[in-house]
Parts: structure tokens; sequence; C-alpha cells
């Protein structure tokens, strides 16, 4: 393996950081002491070239200013004897510089990730007294937003080149008031454009910006746009932590990771503080966001809850799936026995299986097909059917087929999560992989939370007080009332980041945490029933619609993926997918042949880091038959449409047609291009007469 070019240079190199380095001490407001000056030069030179290199490591690359040159030290220790980590020679500043550098600093090596970033030194200068932008024609580094972001498409153009796991670092925060002055504002700008080209090449993002922008006083010098040791060594760990799971997904190894997925019931794409939550917080579900990946463009199965839960469970889409929406569960909603499945899929590989909750596909007392045990599942502790999970106080809980009576008042969801987690260390201790899916019914319309959390939430939100929650289970059970539901919801929302919280150090606890996946989606968008107040808890977001719309707020979900051995923490995917596509993403990930019936795509790619393999759906499809002319809606790229065949309410209605959206410069879904693109109306057309298929029932 040869490296020697990516050397070179090397003297040149520490004379030009010496003097990046004197020129940024004569204008910092609080220079460093020439002791500070000199230690910092010589950690990074050492840093920036690594005494040894092991020809059987794999490469990496940090390509960045003076700020990763600070960070690369840490990097290198937290790699050491797992990679050989090396920066490019001298500082990157500005892209202009990539422009001329980057064929030296890539050399001849072979390098297995990359890590780079650009930005701090493009942007605009401005005059101080003023503090109005004012380019410096005398900075040769210097580039404006639209030079800049040419230049970066054509850096990235290079890099890709070179068949390396790309990481691309965001510009870290700029301080008002540092010498040479430049507008905070303007590093979010760069940013912006930056994270343009990166997504569209598809490239993994990891935001040092979002990860440093909450603590910056303690972790930067005082009015200096460098780091603290302490900064340089979160920076550090985060990174050799990102670049840790890059190599993970270059180099996978074949232990086989343990699985959970979690369905909520009804939670809306806003309901959740990693989302933009702001009346409460969901810290340990966040963690599943900072310590693995936020989705943007995850979709669920369908507008309500069966159908979606036979996408996840088949792999079809709603125009191919037997159950297109809510029904008689032992008839319309049961799956096929002779299907592969998702909990038959982890069977063929070995793994214990197990579910726990609302299955939604049939009576889970009754023999053969509608029961959860039939198609694949170990065993199952939950509601006996969807109507009897309409409430959180039923007379039984089901345990492998059979009910067991609970006393008056007993909250089933606690019973349930019990059994899950014993579930999980049963197999932890025994060393067998498992799939454990938990479809819980929080935060469904039943509003019902423990009486402590409720009462807490109560006082926050005394003005509901007045507010009445009813909702109606299934046949003979009973469905309490609820006082001041909007602090129910609340409360049941703490509950379940608890839960959460509680599995995560249980995972630790057991020694797995390391190689176990964890899913966390939502069934469809959020719901306005049993007196939760979607509008004063933005529960969608920016989106249009609740469940039973498909418009992207009832069907854009939540989805969180943390698998430390191999998903990078912090990262962020636009890629669009949807339930249907988890079939094959387990089927890729534990060897398995993905099941004839399935038409989803493995995301297993993105869940890695190697976005360049990852192949992109041609279409995303739902319909929702339950109306009177049947709603659908198609999604390609940017593009939605949407054809409503109900819901419209005046004497004399419009006839139906198909309404287009760009998601990218409306994601609310409030202006209709139809006129304006007949041909895109024409091809939604042809997709759905591709797309749909009348149901079969099983």
């Amino acid at each position: 393996m040869n490296i020697k070019h990516a050397y070179m240079g090397w003297s040149r190199a520490v004379t030009l950081l010496a003097l990046v380095v004197m020129v940024a001490m004569n204008g910092l407001a609080q220079p460093y002491t020439p002791e500070e000056g000199s230690a910092e030069l010589a950690r990074n030179s050492r840093a920036q070239r690594p005494a040894k290199v092991d020809p059987n490591l794999p490469n990496v690359l940090i390509i960045g200013d003076s700020i990763s040159i600070g960070y690369t030290g840490t990097v290198s220790a937290k790699l050491a004897g797992k990679a050989n980590v090396i920066h490019n020679t001298g500082n990157a500043e500005g892209t202009k510089l990539g422009l001329q550098k980057l064929k030296e600093w890539l050399g001849d090596t072979k390098w297995d990730v990359i890590h780079f970033n650009w930005g701090l030194h493009d942007l605009k200068h401005v005059k101080p007294e003023t503090g109005e932008n004012s380019n410096n024609p005398n900075d040769p580094r210097q580039a404006d937003l639209e030079t800049y972001t040419a230049n970066l498409e054509i850096l990235v153009k290079q890099l890709k080149a070179t068949g390396a796991k790309l990481i691309f670092a965001t510009t870290t925060p700029f301080p008002a008031g540092v010498k040479p002055f430049r507008l905070p504002e303007d590093a979010v700008k760069y940013n912006e454009a930056a994270l343009g080209v990166i997504r569209a090449n598809n490239i993994q993002v990891n935001d040092l910006y979002e990860l440093v922008l909450p603590k910056l006083n303690a972790l930067q010098k005082r009015r200096n746009v460098h780091f603290n040791e302490e900064g340089s060594k979160v920076l550090g760990e985060q990174v050799a932590d990102v670049i840790q799971a890059a190599l993970g997904a270059v180099n996978p190894v074949d232990k086989k990771p343990n699985v959970i997925y979690i369905l909520t019931d009804d939670l809306g794409y806003g309901d959740l503080s990693c989302y933009g939550q702001k009346k409460f917080q969901t810290p340990n579900i966040d963690r599943l966001a900072s310590e693995g990946m936020k989705f943007t463009d995850h979709y669920s199965g369908s507008t309500v809850c069966s159908p979606s839960r036979a996408c996840l469970m088949t792999g079809q889409h709603p125009g191919r799936v037997h159950c297109r929406g809510n029904g008689d569960e032992n008839s319309y909603a049961k799956l096929d026995p002779g299907m592969t499945t998702l909990p038959r899929l982890f069977k063929n590989a070995g793994y214990a299986t197990g579910a726990f909750g609302k299955w939604g596909l049939g009576d889970t007392t009754a023999a053969g097909a509608p029961n959860p045990l039939t198609h694949g599942f170990d065993t199952f502790s939950g509601w006996k059917n969807q109507t009897i999970a309409h409430t959180c106080y039923p007379q039984s809980i089901v345990r492998n087929g059979k009910e067991v009576p609970l006393e008056p008042g007993t909250y089933i969801h606690s019973l349930i999560m019990h059994d899950a987690f014993s579930f999980i260390e049963k197999n932890a201790e025994s060393g067998t992989p498992f799939f454990c899916y938990i479809p819980t019914a929080i935060p469904h319309a039943a509003m019902h939370a423990p009486a402590d959390l409720h009462e807490k939430w109560r006082k926050v939100f005394p003005q509901f007080d007045k507010k009445i929650g009813k909702y109606k289970a299934g046949p003979d059970e009973s469905c309490p009332p609820v006082q001041n539901p909007v602090a129910a919801f609340a409360a049941m929302m703490e509950m379940l980041d608890g839960d959460v919280g509680r599995l995560l150090a249980l995972l630790k606890k057991l020694g797995i945490d390391d190689n176990t996946l964890i899913l966390f989606a939502s069934d469809n968008g959020s719901h306005n029933e049993g007196g939760h107040d979607p509008e004063f808890w933005d529960s969608n977001g920016p989106f249009r619609g609740h469940k039973r719309d498909l418009y992207e707020g009832g069907i854009r979900s939540p989805f969180l993926a943390r698998w430390p051995a191999r998903t990078a923490p912090g990262s962020l995917s636009p890629h669009p997918g949807a339930l249907w596509d988890v079939l094959p993403t387990m089927a890729e990930l534990t060897g398995q042949p993905v099941p004839d019936q399935a038409n989803g795509l493995s995301f297993l790619p993105t869940l890695i880091g190697n976005s360049a393999a990852q192949k992109q759906p041609p279409y995303l499809y739902w319909e929702h038959p339950q109306t009177k002319d049947h709603d659908w809606a198609v999604r390609t790229g940017p593009w939605k449409g949407v054809f409503r065949g109900w819901k419209n309410n005046s004497k004399k209605p419009a006839a139906p047609k198909l309404e287009i959206y760009n998601l990218e410069s409306d994601p609310g879904e409030t202006t209709d291009l139809a006129a304006a693109h007949p041909e895109i109306v024409e091809r939604f057309q042809k997709i759905r007469a591709e797309a749909h298929r009348e149901p079969k029932a099983n």
C-alpha cells in the first residue's frame, strides 16, 4: 500500500501551518500565548502525519482546515489499531485551494474513508465598522456563495472518483467579533448550500455545526473560531465514531445483529423533540437520532393501522398488499400463512422472535392465519385484537394465544413492556440473536396514561382541564373518559420516552448494545380523536393533513435507526422509503433471499453509510379505498400526487382530480401545480395503473 504521495510537501506544510497560526494569533481578541501556540502546532503536526503506517489497516483521510487539524489527534488516538488516520498536508483553506491541491492530497493511496469539509475560509469578509458584506479581492481563499457551490460540486465529483466512503462535515459556528471579521449567519448559508450539493450526491453528512452549537461557549476559545482542548476532544471523539461506523460499512463483520422494531400508533412527524416538538422533550428517543440515524423522508405503510402493519409484515406496498383499510381483522386483515413474512424471515435466519403489543392483523387467540404465532413469532404478548387495543385497561392480556384475566384498572402497556424486556434478557443471556417487535398502542386515541404522569402534565396545562376525551373500545371493554386529554398526550409520550431509556440501559447492561439495531417509526400520521389536539402540539410539523389523509401529514413518519456497530452517530438521511422496505432490508441484513411477494427496497446501504450503493425507489405509492372513490397518492423525487375522491363537503362537489405538489418547495402541499404540469399528471396516472392491483383475500 503506497501513501507516500499523501505526504508530499510535508516540510512546506509545517511551515504553512506555522504561518497560519501566526496570522491567527495577530488577529485574535485574546491571542495564544507563545507556549500555547507552540504546543498546538506540535500537536497538530503530529496529528497530520502518523509516526507509523500499518499496511494491514484501512486508510482514512481527513481533509479540512485548522478546526479539523485540531481534532485529528483525538481521532487518531481513538482509532489507533483500527485505521491509519491522515490529515491533508497543511490547511485546506477554502474550495479554491482544494481545486488546486486535491490530487496532491489524495496521492495514489487507496482511501477507504474520506471525511472532508470546506466553508470556513470561503466565508466573505465584512467591514468591522458596519458589519456589511465586503468581498476582499486580496484574499484568494474567499469565495462567494455561488462560486463556493460550484467549486464544491467539482471537488465532490473528484472525491467520488476515489471509490472511498465519503463523509461531509458541516462548518462549525463562527462567533461574532472574531478577526478577520465575518458574519456568523453566513456559516449557516454556506452550510445550507453545501448540504444541497452533498445530499444530491447521496453523501453522508456529519453535522458538526449542530453538534457544538448548543454548548459553543464552553467548547470554543473566547471570541475565537478555534476550539479549546475540551472542544477539540468532543469533536474528535464524534468524528472518530462516525468514521468507525463507516469503516464497519466498508469492512462488515458476519455477526448477526439483534433487531428491535418499535412501531408507535398514530405518532405524528412533529411529536418528537428531535423532529421539532417544542412543548415537551423526548430525550431518550432523541438518543436514537443523536447516536444513530434520523430519516427525513420515511413513510408509513398506509394512513390507517391494519394496512400499515400488513405492508410492514409482507414487504408489499399498498397497491399490492391484501389489506387496504381497517375492517374485520379475522377475514380482511389476516396474513397469508404461505408467505415469508417479516418474523418468518428472521426465524429462517436462526433468530428468536417475539411480538409485544397491538398486532392489528387478526384475533391473537384465534387459530391459524389471524394469529401472530402462525407467521413466525415464537412468543406474543398484548391485546386480543385491534378494537380492544383502543383501551389501556382491557379485561385481559393475551400471552401466546391464551387470555389471562387482569385486575380492573391494570394498565396493560406496563405489562407488555415487561414481557418485551424479559424476552430480550432471556435471549441475550443465551447468546441467541433476536427480533423483538414492539407495536405499542401509544399514543392512540384512548389518551390513557399512568395517573402520576397525567397529574404532572395537568399542572403544566391546566387550561384544558374542562376538556373530556372520549373514545370506544371493543365489545364489553371499558374505555374510561379522560379529563384533560391534552395533558394525557404529554404523559403518554413521557412514559414512552422513559421506556426507550430503560431499553437502552438494558442493552448496555446485557453487553449487547453495540450490535443491536433499534428501529423506531409510526404506523400513520397523528390522529385528531379522543380529545387529542394535534394543532396545539403541532403534531405533523410542516405537513398538511392527519391520519386518514394521504397528504404528508397522514403518511410521513418519524424514523430513527440506532446501531452503534454500523450506523454513524448523528447522521441524517433524506432517503425516501416506507414500511414495506423493512422486509427486504432485514433480508439483506440476515443473508436471506428477499421473499417473492415483496416489492420494497433494502435501505441497508444507507444504514451502514454506503449511500453510493443505495438504490432509489422508482416511486412510492399509497391508496386508501375506504373512501367514496378511492384516494391514492404517488411520490417520485420531489413530486407528489394526491387523488382525492372524498372529503369534499360542498353541496355540489367537484369531480375528483389529481393534485400535484412539489415537496421540495412546498412541503405543506398548499399549491396545486397540476395545471402547470400536465406531463406529471399523465406520468402519475400511468404509475397508478402499474401499481394498483385488486386485493385478494387471504
